[in-house]
């Protein structure tokens, strides 16, 4: 068994005209004949915040777009065994009714999971606003997935030139959000919410030292001496064919702490992501924690 646990799907009518988003996006058969050329990966978690896709929807419409969105995503996991589905939350409509929609989600169809953007027009998930949400996936047993914002990560501005947003903004965005919700104290509050984290964090692995080098400055209060004491429930998927970046973040955070993820079907070979991991210089019992019994225990 091998589960990739960062795909997607998009149900045709959410997407835009790019011609980044060809119908393996979004047409069920041209999409699975892509994923059984597979010689490795048996199982995928589908995720996708659908943040960009209805941020200028009228407010009055949203919720109604978002629950024909995880109805059709409930339709395609319903078809295949082996593909685990996500629900799409979106937050800023207030907590009745993305409250609601996670128990339909969860109990009504069946579905794994929750999926996050890292940030929404700059507010972060260590605001109050996403604490229900926090305490309504522990209720539930469900985990969290968290994709980069993609509409406007931060220093958007910044990045309008060389396609810089999804090379630089993503990873950055997600990095800010993984330090806030730990340095506001909201991680260690919900210290049973279980959160994955996307291309292997963004940039925070790399960081762990300097973040725990100027907390002892700036942030007395909290004991971060040892990151990882805080991260007990946060995974990262891996997205990454560096052999070196996959050793230092499994140095770094631990190999039950990572996921296999490719991306799928934003790149094609997918199965060069399985192939790396069996390259690396790690135990069998951490290569096959990587990839699949870390996934396994979030799907439990």
């Amino acid at each position: 068994m091998v589960i990739d646990s960062h795909s997607h799907y998009l149900p045709k009518g959410y997407t835009d005209s790019s011609p980044f988003y060809t119908d393996v996006w979004y047409d069920y058969n041209t999409r699975q004949n892509k994923r059984n050329e597979s010689e490795y990966i048996t199982d995928e978690i589908v995720t996708y915040p659908i943040e960009t896709y209805i941020k200028n929807v009228p407010l009055e419409n949203i919720q109604k777009k978002i629950t024909e969105f995880n109805d059709n995503i409930y339709k395609i996991s319903n078809k295949n065994e082996r593909l685990h589905a996500t629900a799409a939350i979106y937050p800023v409509i207030g907590s009745e009714h993305y409250l609601n929609e996670m128990e339909r989600t969860i109990l009504d169809l069946g579905l794994c999971g929750f999926s996050l953007s890292s940030s929404y027009d700059g507010i972060y998930l260590d605001d109050k606003m996403f604490w229900p949400l926090f305490e309504k996936s522990i209720e539930l047993g469900k985990p969290i997935y968290i994709h980069p914002v993609t509409s406007c990560p931060i220093g958007a501005e910044r990045l309008k030139e060389y396609s810089l947003t999804p090379m630089l903004g993503f990873v950055f965005d997600t990095t800010v959000c993984i330090v806030r919700l730990i340095l506001s104290g909201v991680l260690q509050h919900y210290k049973d919410v279980r959160l994955v984290f996307s291309h292997l964090g963004g940039t925070f692995p790399f960081l762990i030292p300097r973040i725990e080098e100027l907390s002892k400055i700036f942030h007395k209060k909290l004991d971060l001496s040892n990151i990882k004491d805080v991260l007990q429930n946060v995974y990262f998927d891996t997205c990454t064919k560096d052999s070196t970046l996959l050793e230092f973040s499994i140095k770094n955070l631990g190999a039950d702490k990572i996921l296999l993820g490719t991306d799928f079907p934003a790149v094609k070979n997918i199965d060069s992501y399985v192939s790396i991991i069996n390259t690396l210089n790690i135990s069998d019992e951490e290569k096959e924690n990587i990839l699949y019994k870390n996934a396994l225990q979030l799907l439990r």
